[in-house]
């Protein structure tokens, strides 16, 4: 099957090397496989998502790890906690949400290490799984869209809460 893709592929090139080829020797334009966009076309622009969620207890300004099947599969380095010259702790946000400022996911465990003394620590401590609070702290999880498109996303996503829209403007993790 690799070979029959590999042979699929490189046929593919071939051929249009041949073809960009023939057209050089004409003097008449080869077949364009994609035509360009205007100069004037926005350009897509990369942005985090925009997570919010709950969890079972104040876990704010507790260091979380990515957890699944037993085992710690993510950690921070002391200076990932750092945005902008900042601790990254989540924004709190109406009725028990908090907007993620780190990069959380839905498989996570949240640490005794508060982000303060973690981050001073010059090394990741050898003692992460022992730390471990809580190996299923969250109740919810939604990804409320690229970040970007929030000038005041605090402000924002609280209007989505009060008015009660997260199931209609939001996507649920978990």
């Amino acid at each position: 099957m690799k070979k029959i893709i590999l042979l699929s592929i490189l046929s593919i090139v071939l051929f249009s090397c041949h073809t960009q080829k023939k057209a050089a020797e004409s003097n008449t334009p080869a077949p364009q496989a994609q035509t360009q966009k205007p100069a004037t076309a926005p350009a897509s622009v990369a942005s985090p998502p925009t997570y919010i969620y709950k969890t079972r207890n104040d876990y704010s300004q507790n260091v979380f790890v990515g957890y699944a099947n037993n085992r710690i599969t993510f950690f921070p380095a002391p200076t990932d906690l750092y945005t902008n010259g900042k601790l990254a702790t989540p924004t709190p946000l109406r009725d028990g949400y908090w907007l993620d400022n780190r990069g959380i996911s839905p498989n996570i465990a949240f640490l005794s290490y508060t982000y303060e003394e973690y981050a001073k620590m010059q090394n990741v401590p050898n003692d992460l799984y022992q730390r471990i609070l809580d190996k299923d702290p969250l109740l919810e999880m939604w990804d409320c869209g690229p970040r970007h498109t929030y000038s005041d996303a605090a402000k924002e996503l609280n209007k989505i809460i009060q008015d009660n829209q997260l199931d209609t403007r939001c996507t649920r993790v978990k």
